[in-house]
């Protein structure tokens, strides 16, 4: 039977209060999933609501949770959009997909330039290590939605591109701008 996300809650509560008192330890990967999975089935219809003017592959992301310990993201992806390839700046992960289906490609570890692929499917999650670099893609057509929950919180990104059997290259470095949230820790209106 799978854990449920009070299960994993339970599990690592007391290294959370371990870890919380140092933020650059990242919280662990299945914790941020049981958050992720919270958040969703917790939030407001309207935070969870998609945009019917989303054009296909547009996407929309906000931050919108920020604590010492992790943030929580909502991302809207529109029928084809996609990410580049990323890391989280050394934050671990977890994506929780709450409506339609995502695609994770991941660079092959024997860089044979070929990816492994993951279908995430509604109501599934996936938790990334720190070192994770990957792109996500909704290569459907119709939207989706996710919950991204990072730790410690996300303040950089490094983007990616790939070389025949030399592996990995940063093209470049995206800071994430702290001041997604408003001055009242609600999220920041666009």
């Amino acid at each position: 039977m799978p854990a449920t996300a009070t299960d994993i809650r339970s599990q690592w509560r007391d290294r959370t209060v371990d870890r919380a008192r140092d933020v650059t330890v990242p919280l662990p990967p299945r914790l941020l999933a049981a958050i992720a999975i919270d958040h969703a089935t917790y939030a407001s219809s309207a935070l969870l609501a998609t945009a019917d003017d989303l054009l296909p592959g547009e996407r929309t992301f906000e931050r919108v949770v920020q604590r010492a310990t992790h943030d929580i993201w909502h991302i809207t992806w529109g029928a084809g959009s996609r990410t580049e390839m990323h890391d989280h700046g050394g934050s671990t992960g977890a994506l929780y997909v709450v409506e339609g289906t995502l695609v994770e490609h991941r660079p092959h570890p024997a860089r044979t330039g070929r990816t492994q692929r993951e279908v995430l499917h509604e109501r599934s999650y996936h938790a990334m290590p720190a070192a994770h670099v990957h792109v996500v893609a909704n290569e459907s057509h119709r939207r989706a939605t996710s919950i991204h929950v990072y730790s410690p919180p996300l303040t950089t990104m490094q983007h990616y591109e790939t070389a025949d059997r030399s592996g990995l290259h940063v093209v470049r470095r995206e800071v994430i701008d702290p001041a997604t949230l408003g001055p009242d820790g609600r999220p920041a209106h666009r």
